[in-house]
């Protein structure tokens, strides 16, 4: 994962979601932000394999207020992914 611009994602509230925050190191913890706050474990999964995967958005208080998710890693501070997120009906 690296520090890149913003990449838009397309968002059907009710299916599942999967962000590419794919790590070279199975050691490496990801962490989101979601319009830049901390957001808990227990809310999505990660697969340094697949990336980060939001099972359904629904979970989230106020789903269609976010805007944006951001992948942080432990790793490094520069080592972040933003997505930017469209919603489809």
């Amino acid at each position: 994962m690296y520090y890149s611009k913003r990449k838009t994602v397309k968002v059907h509230l009710g299916d599942p979601m999967t962000l590419d925050c794919r790590t070279s190191r199975p050691d490496i913890k990801v962490n989101l932000l979601i319009n830049q706050k901390q957001v808990s474990r227990l809310q999505y999964k990660f697969d340094p394999r697949v990336g980060v995967i939001v099972e359904d958005l629904k979970g989230f208080p106020n789903q269609t207020q976010i805007k944006e998710i951001t992948c942080l890693t432990n790793y490094s501070a520069y080592d972040k992914l933003t997505f930017k997120l469209t919603y489809c009906k």
